[in-house]
């Protein structure tokens, strides 16, 4: 149904201060070719008057994102479908390493994960990568900051600027998902700016997040131990 669409382009550069992540590439996003392209979608309305951006762009000027605003954008899963429900769950959880290869390789600041779902999945992958209990799925799925980081080398980052990487979620911007209203995916973006603007200074205070490795043995059972996500 969807094998004549492609995947997105990645917008990425080194040292961003936040790197979007959606689950995957809707139907209309493929055809246009740019991310949150649907006219009902409110992210780039969110994006702008969170303060991201000084005004609101076109989805197809998100190529001047990252050297602009140091913002960048990707997608969990490449492949696109009308709805999200339509991916086959392990495509999420393999979408997973990829997505820490490309956060090992940028390095980005902060990851925002655009949807709570993305949130509680990339989660249960972090803690199986810490070796904890991942436990039944939960229906409940938490907003703000994952209580996890990735750290980085100063052998890897050029300008060794950006030592972690933080996880942070809101809820989707899509149409659709009208709960919560976009006054509340706003102010949680306006608190991503803010602490983002801490970090850099060294005042925000990351020292209780686990440290996920970037790394894990051949022989780890992190693919049995998300086999319920």
């Amino acid at each position: 149904m969807y094998a004549h669409l492609d995947g997105l382009t990645d917008r990425l550069a080194e040292e961003l201060d936040v790197l979007f992540c959606g689950i995957n590439p809707g139907k209309r996003s493929a055809e246009v070719g740019f991310h949150f392209a649907h006219p009902s979608n409110q992210f780039w309305k969110i994006l702008h008057e969170s303060g991201w951006t000084d005004r609101r762009l076109d989805p197809s000027e998100e190529h001047t994102l990252p050297g602009s605003y140091n913002v960048g954008l990707t997608d969990l899963v490449e492949r696109p479908t009308s709805m999200a429900h339509e991916l086959a769950k392990h495509e999420m959880v393999d979408g997973v390493s990829g997505l820490l290869s490309k956060i090992t390789t940028y390095r980005p600041r902060s990851v925002c994960f655009v949807g709570m779902e993305i949130g509680q999945i990339v989660e249960r992958k972090l803690k199986a990568r810490l070796g904890l209990d991942v436990g039944p799925k939960s229906a409940k799925k938490n907003t703000g900051f994952l209580q996890y980081k990735i750290l980085h080398s100063e052998e890897t980052s050029s300008s060794k600027s950006v030592s972690e990487t933080l996880f942070f979620v809101i809820p989707s911007t899509s149409g659709a998902a009208t709960n919560p209203p976009k006054a509340a995916k706003v102010e949680l973006l306006v608190q991503l700016r803010k602490h983002m603007q801490d970090h850099k200074s060294g005042d925000l205070d990351t020292s209780q997040m686990m440290i996920v490795p970037t790394e894990i043995p051949v022989d780890n059972a992190e693919a049995s131990e998300l086999a319920s996500v």
